[in-house]
């Protein structure tokens, strides 16, 4: 077949493969899915789009939430709402939005991949491979399905790298370029500045390894790099004051987490790899063949990474063949911005902080280390190719990198085969909505009955303004997105910390609140969060504030129960 033929034939079936796998991933898609990060981005879009500007109504006991309702949106920064209320005005409801606008951002990243691949001189089938194993990763996917940011900062990372320039060449746009897509990481995440800071050492290490005998080439080149960050830092210093005028605080003091010990942060960073790598326990797989498929893994992995680290040096030093500025600085970017990352967390991780870290943070490094992997492996393939000492050593270099490619898989199929909607989130709400409080009444009439328009803000108090009313739940960002009602909550990390059940009355007549649901039972709820949510009941029968609701039938499906408490005694005459 003919090159060309091939090359076409390839880029074909691999859009047909994306198109199909998106089309079955939108038949799939249950707001079920959802998750709360992903509830607060669709108030805001919806707020925004109401002419409200960047508020949410699902409000959390910590002062980045706090005010009228709807309250400042200050936790996360604003860009990924912006972009769900840009697409939701193309005629489509807001969570259908943010649902194409991950699918397509998605996809997207893994167009940047390819082309990051192609001007780092890959071939083009094995660059089209490489793509297609980042693609069909199956963690990233549910970020997409649960509404998160995570495709968005993700594409705007790869756009970065991928509009890196060639510094021997010094094209002014390209820093610019690159600068406006660190810029949007900003926007869209706080981590984004860690990014940004990576992507500022990296240029810098490379311009003192590259121009420290050259003056004029190193000044030249720290202004590039003020003049590439310069969007990033007016976005952050915009976002910082925004938040300070409106709460009054730049601290995140609700919700800080003690530090584990040494070991158990080890464990948890392991056990974190192994749900980004898909080696999850409700797949196909048994608990101890999941295990024991991802420590041969890693074993694996990391065979193949130092003997591709040893083939490439070995080789650098034999041909002494440099790479091109590109290349270069972007290696330095990469490696810049996991420095970074890894820096802070370390440091969080000794002393009491704010940020678990997850499979969520740990895949923002990820693509980056991904581009670098594949890289290294391409060039020590093709090192072996041409070196007779390495022609026996190259099957083992085969056999390893095809038994990481079957492993890989595996991983993808065990996680896919594990996904099953009564096992997130938003099935819980879901179940809680349709218990019975009385024969004809289900508890999503009940609410209705109770909270007429209540989205929209039609009662002053001073200079406050608020709804008919306000809902109160454990799992409020949820109850919001399937009730539209404005909620409160506090999330399972505030519980960490002393509760002021005092404080309750309050919060009762700030946000007149009319009613407290208390969904029981939800999955990876920690012991502490229940207690927590057991005194709060028992808190408010003993001083009155809120009177049980009997419910025939508060049992529902998944072992999920509820406890409804109502302060407005007129809903008990729905």
């Amino acid at each position: 077949m003919n090159p060309k033929t091939t090359i076409i034939f390839a880029a074909l079936i691999s859009l047909i493969g994306c198109v199909v796998i998106n089309v079955f991933v939108w038949n799939l898609w249950s707001p079920a899915f959802i998750l709360n990060d992903g509830v607060q981005y669709l108030s805001t879009a919806f707020n925004w789009n109401e002419g409200r500007g960047l508020y949410t109504n699902a409000l959390m006991f910590t002062p980045h939430f706090q005010g009228v309702v709807p309250a400042p949106q200050t936790v996360w920064p604003p860009g990924y709402p912006l972009l769900i209320s840009l697409i939701s005005m193309l005629g489509m409801p807001i969570h259908q939005a943010a649902l194409i606008t991950n699918l397509v951002l998605h996809f997207v990243g893994a167009v940047l991949m390819l082309l990051i691949f192609l001007r780092w001189k890959i071939h083009y089938l094995t660059a089209l491979l490489f793509t297609a194993a980042f693609y069909i990763t199956a963690t990233p996917w549910t970020y997409a399905l649960a509404l998160m940011s995570e495709p968005a900062f993700n594409a705007w990372i790869l756009a970065s790298i991928l509009l890196l320039p060639n510094p021997e060449k010094g094209r002014l746009w390209l820093w610019l370029a690159s600068g406006f897509f660190i810029a949007l990481c900003v926007s869209t995440r706080y981590t984004g500045v860690f990014y940004a800071l990576g992507v500022g050492l990296g240029t810098f290490i490379y311009c003192l390894r590259t121009d420290k005998f050259n003056r004029v080439g190193f000044i030249r080149c720290i202004g590039l790099i003020a003049l590439q960050q310069s969007m990033a830092v007016a976005i952050f210093l915009y976002l910082q004051y925004r938040t300070y005028s409106l709460i009054g605080t730049l601290e995140r003091q609700a919700g800080l987490i003690e530090p584990d010990s040494l070991i158990l942060t080890l464990r948890k960073v392991v056990w974190q790899l192994h749900e980004l790598a898909g080696f999850t326990q409700e797949g196909l797989l048994p608990f101890m063949v999941n295990k024991l498929l991802f420590v041969i893994f890693v074993l694996v992995f990391l065979w193949l990474l130092v003997n591709v680290f040893r083939i490439n040096t070995k080789t650098r030093k034999e041909t002494k063949t440099n790479r091109n500025g590109f290349t270069r600085l972007a290696c330095y970017v990469i490696l810049g911005h996991s420095a970074v990352f890894a820096l802070f967390f370390t440091i969080t991780s000794m002393g009491s902080n704010n940020v678990d870290l997850s499979h969520r943070y740990l895949y923002q490094i990820y693509p980056g280390l991904y581009i670098l992997f594949c890289a290294s492996v391409f060039k020590a393939y093709r090192s072996a190719s041409v070196a007779a000492n390495l022609d026996s050593f190259g099957k083992w270099l085969r056999r390893a990198t095809m038994a990481l490619c079957f492993l890989f898989v595996a991983a993808q199929i065990n996680f896919v085969s594990g996904v099953d909607l009564s096992k997130y989130a938003g099935k819980s709400t879901i179940d809680a909505l349709s218990a019975q409080v009385s024969e004809n009444t289900t508890l999503s009439d009940f609410i209705a009955a109770c909270f007429p328009d209540s989205d929209k803000s039609t009662r002053t108090v001073g200079t406050s303004v608020f709804g008919k009313g306000t809902l109160w739940s454990n799992d409020g960002q949820l109850m919001h997105l399937h009730t539209q009602v404005p909620t409160l909550t506090t999330a399972q990390v505030y519980a960490n910390e002393p509760f002021d059940l005092a404080g309750m009355a309050e919060q009762i007549q700030m946000y007149d609140i009319k009613m407290f649901i208390f969904v029981n039972g939800m999955m990876n709820t920690e012991h502490q969060f229940v207690e927590l949510m057991d005194g709060l009941k028992q808190f408010l029968v003993m001083e009155e504030l809120a009177t049980p609701l009997p419910m025939i039938g508060n049992q529902v499906p998944n072992t999920v129960s509820v406890d409804v408490l109502v302060t407005d005694q007129s809903c008990l005459d729905y």
